[in-house]
C-alpha cells in the first residue's frame, strides 16, 4: 500500500497488516469508519466482506462519498475460508 497515509481497517484484524502498513494501522468498527475517513484521521480504509454492507450504509448515512480502489481476494487459512477485502478512500 504505497502512499496510502494512515490505514484503518474493519474486519481484518491480522497482526500481519501492522507490519505491511505501519504501525499506525488503526483497527476500527464498520460504524465508525466513515467518520473516520471523513475527519482524515485515516486516508485508506480497508474492509473484509463481511463489514462492507455496514461501513457502506453507515457512509452513506453520514452523508460520506467512498470510492472503492481495489479488491483484494484471499483465504484465510486458519479459519478454512475464502474472505474479499476492499480498498476505499474518500471520493474526490
Amino acid at each position: 500500500l504505497p502512499d496510502h497515509g494512515t490505514l484503518g481497517a474493519v474486519g481484518y484484524s491480522e497482526p500481519s497488516l501492522m507490519f505491511l502498513a505501519g504501525t499506525d494501522t488503526q483497527w476500527l468498527l464498520a460504524a465508525d469508519a466513515p467518520a473516520a475517513l471523513a475527519s482524515r484521521r485515516i486516508r485508506t480504509l480497508l474492509v473484509g466482506d463481511r463489514d462492507r454492507a455496514a461501513v457502506l450504509a453507515g457512509a452513506e448515512q453520514a452523508g460520506v462519498r467512498l470510492q472503492a480502489v481495489a479488491d483484494v481476494p484471499g483465504f484465510n487459512y486458519s479459519r478454512g475460508r475464502r474472505v474479499d477485502l476492499t480498498i476505499y478512500r474518500l471520493a474526490p
